[in-house]
């Protein structure tokens, strides 16, 4: 199951990183900017939502995999040696 987290949870790191360390770091620093700082700012921040969305979609795939749904409800499911075949186990 963790192998199957792994993916989402990237993509939680990476928006969380997009978010918090470049374009919320790069609002603080717009400020010094003179004549337009507080609007670069405004704009600037805008953009950290665009972590934060992709964050989310993360958070939803890590949901997805967890959900007794993907799981099959309790059946394993197993492709046989690359045939294509699937059989399933009943626990």
């Amino acid at each position: 199951m963790l192998r199957l987290r792994a993916p989402g949870q990237g993509l939680v790191d990476a928006g969380q990183r997009i978010a918090r360390h470049t374009f919320d770091a790069a609002a603080d620093n717009a400020d010094d900017v003179p004549l337009v700082g507080c609007p670069l700012r405004g704009h600037v921040a805008h953009r950290s939502a665009g972590g934060a969305r992709l964050g989310e979609a993360g958070r939803w795939q890590i949901e997805a995999v967890e959900s007794p749904a993907f799981r099959g409800g309790g059946h394993v499911l197993e492709l046989d040696g690359g045939t294509g075949r699937q059989h399933q186990d009943m626990p």
